[in-house]
């Protein structure tokens, strides 16, 4: 919707990935017996 109306979205990439990442992580985590596995950051401030 916020490209037909021409403005920035309201959760914009990065803080999409930071809700996203985390389940995707999990759910490979599952796969290895709950191994704690890294999740990266995709913020470009750091």
């Amino acid at each position: 919707m916020s490209l037909i109306e021409e403005r920035q979205p309201a959760i914009d990439l990065y803080e999409a990935l930071a809700y996203t990442v985390p389940g995707i992580v999990a759910h490979q985590s599952c796969f290895k017996d709950g191994e704690q596995l890294a999740v990266p950051s995709f913020d470009p401030t750091k």
